[in-house]
């Protein structure tokens, strides 16, 4: 539901074309109460209320280098001496 509202649902379990079961349900949405003095921060733009900020994820530099260094030594050293 995209609006507050009533809505009714039906979801039908088949097995096949056979009807095995059906349920109906009601689902009442209404809209959220805001407290007094309350105010809602918009998703995009620029907002003064407080927000969590993104984390930092980064690339495992040192893992890249580990995975190019053995794959750089097996290229080197692939054929052994006999």
């Amino acid at each position: 539901m995209l609006n507050a509202g009533v809505e009714t649902l039906t979801a039908t379990v088949y097995d096949g074309e056979t009807v095995m079961d059906s349920s109906v349900a009601t689902l009442t949405v209404a809209e959220p109460a805001t407290a007094q003095g309350a105010s809602t921060v918009a998703a995009s733009g620029s907002s003064t209320g407080y927000t969590v900020p993104m984390q930092e994820t980064g690339t495992p530099l040192a893992l890249l280098a580990l995975a190019f260094g053995l794959v750089s030594t097996e290229l080197v050293y692939s054929k052994k001496k006999q």
